[in-house]
């Protein structure tokens, strides 16, 4: 089922305020025809610090449910970061906006735990490259399977370009 958006007011509003609940219909009043509004950069913020967080618990509940229990949901998400192929700490940093010493912490957990793979640069050895170990690719591609099985996103219409 797929409902219409509200205006962004109401909904910033309800996401904001904590009263968004999936399922929810839109007020008899809302007028879905209306412009956008303008989103301030702090409200913004605001909304994506909430969604961040929220997903961080789905994760949480996810890795839960896989019975993997040592790795946080901050660390599932470098590794979906870093992906396929191999990849340099400096373009990781660029790539997921981490912050140094957070990064480098759960770099080093990882490695240890055995979901990523590090090693030198084969052109300048001070440069670390990782890449997802077989144990990171197995946990990645079980999170992707629960994804594609996710009823969540199913009816829902992506466009990029409107976006």
């Amino acid at each position: 089922m797929q409902s219409k958006p509200h205006s962004s007011d109401q909904f910033l509003d309800r996401i904001l305020n904590g009263h968004h609940h999936r399922g929810a219909e839109p007020p008899p009043d809302a007028d879905v025809a209306s412009p956008r509004i303008a989103v301030s950069p702090l409200d913004l913020a605001r909304v994506i610090e909430r969604v961040s967080r929220r997903f961080l618990d789905y994760m949480r509940l996810e890795l839960t449910k896989l019975g993997v229990d040592d790795i946080s949901p901050s660390q599932v998400m470098v590794l979906l970061t870093i992906g396929q192929g191999e990849i340099a700490v400096r373009d990781l940093l660029d790539r997921g906006h981490y912050v140094g010493s957070n990064a480098s912490y759960n770099l080093k957990q990882l490695v240890e735990s055995g979901y990523l793979e590090r090693g030198a640069s084969p052109r300048d050895r001070r440069l670390a490259r990782i890449s997802l170990s077989p144990k990171g690719q197995m946990l990645c591609e079980r999170l992707r399977l629960i994804d594609d099985a996710s009823p969540c996103g199913q009816n829902l219409e992506f466009n990029a370009e409107a976006d």
